[in-house]
């Protein structure tokens, strides 16, 4: 009995050894002598190598070939991710060979200052890579219309992934219409962002989107969209269930809005939209309004801005909050829907909005 309590005291001293290394693991490396250890680990075959992350900061500057190279066929580590981290397109060779090793499981990687000359043997690596499910890159402004071709070939080609983030990058119209074609050969692709790509035209996307129909995170903020008409073909992509529109140039006027306010009125599955940062006028959120009133899916709104006063913005927020609070529930009596309303009930108490938008509409029930 002694000895066998004395192998269990030192099996949890190990699990927990092991837990704090991985903890000690998932904190940013900034020196070469804790990514040497790292390397050191990796050879020995240490599983608890879950995640990696890997920082340079001024004025260090870290050698990570060895790292690459000890990564090759690397089965536990999972989680990838480099910030600010030079790396040369030999370094990024390395990576692609370890990408390409099919033993290799890295599923989550994230490059924060990919430089132009990288992303080629990336691509490359991508195109047969069947263990990544995330993908994050920001990218250098002057990666070439040719360079992010490739990319959405290579996303065409890959049938794994499942999240693809792209910050920086500058979208031309037939890079946009290659990455429109990949989407459509994507159907496990749930979630994308394209943040910051000065991305003007987005038609070609949302008939990807829409007929790819598996979508459900979608993120363009911060590019220079001003189309309605595309805006209103987005919001009919029924697999949508969060949409990211912020910073950019919706809502400065009522021209060829209907199809917005439209396909708003009649979206029953959307249930985020964010509209902050955008130049939105008076008439534009009175109309949105009233879309909203018929709208019960939809509960959260984003619609921060200095071009609306506070009355309209709190209108478009307490009719969103009444969605939250069960608007299209509760608002008419029926015996199917009274075991939700304790749910409704334990909600306003957490969030003031809910509260607000349950006693207009039926005070009935938090009177009682």
């Amino acid at each position: 009995m002694i000895r066998s309590h004395q192998y269990a005291t030192q099996s949890e001293l190990s699990a927990q050894h092991r837990h704090s290394y991985r903890t000690n693991c998932e904190e940013w490396i900034e020196q070469q002598v804790k990514l040497n250890r790292v390397v050191t680990k990796i050879r020995a075959g240490d599983e608890s190598l879950g995640t990696v992350r890997i920082m340079q900061t001024y004025p260090t500057e870290l050698s990570i070939g060895d790292f690459l190279r000890a990564l090759n066929g690397c089965p536990f580590v999972q989680n990838l991710s480099f910030l600010g981290v030079r790396m040369p397109r030999r370094d990024a060779e390395l990576l692609a060979m370890a990408l390409n090793h099919q033993s290799t499981g890295i599923q989550t990687l994230s490059i924060r200052r990919l430089l132009p000359e990288c992303l080629l043997p990336l691509c490359q690596s991508l195109a047969h890579n069947t263990t990544l499910r995330e993908l994050c890159l920001i990218l250098d402004s002057d990666v070439t219309e040719d360079a992010l071709c490739c990319l959405a070939d290579a996303i065409k080609t890959n049938d794994s992934l499942k999240k693809l983030k792209i910050y920086s990058a500058c979208w031309t119209p037939r890079a946009m219409d290659r990455l429109s074609q990949a989407i459509r050969a994507s159907p496990k692709l749930r979630e994308l962002s394209l943040i910051r790509g000065g991305i003007t035209e987005i038609a070609s996307l949302a008939a990807a989107v829409q007929s790819q129909n598996t979508m459900s995170i979608l993120d363009l903020s911060g590019n220079q969209l001003r189309d309605p008409i595309s805006l209103g073909l987005l919001l009919r992509c029924s697999s949508l269930r969060e949409l990211d529109l912020s910073s950019n140039n919706f809502g400065n006027t009522l021209a060829g809005t209907s199809t917005v306010f439209d396909a708003l009125h009649q979206n029953t599955t959307l249930r985020q939209l964010s509209l902050d940062m955008n130049p939105i006028c008076e008439s534009f959120a009175a109309r949105l309004l009233t879309s909203l009133q018929y709208n019960t899916a939809l509960v959260r709104l984003g619609i921060i801005t200095a071009t609306l006063p506070s009355k309209c913005t709190k209108a478009l927020t307490h009719v969103v909050a009444s969605n939250k609070a069960g608007r299209g529930l509760i608002q008419t009596s029926c015996a199917v829907h009274e075991p939700l309303i304790p749910y409704v009930l334990s909600l306003a108490h957490k969030d003031l909005a809910v509260l607000y938008s349950l006693v207009q509409i039926r005070p009935d029930l938090y009177c009682q």
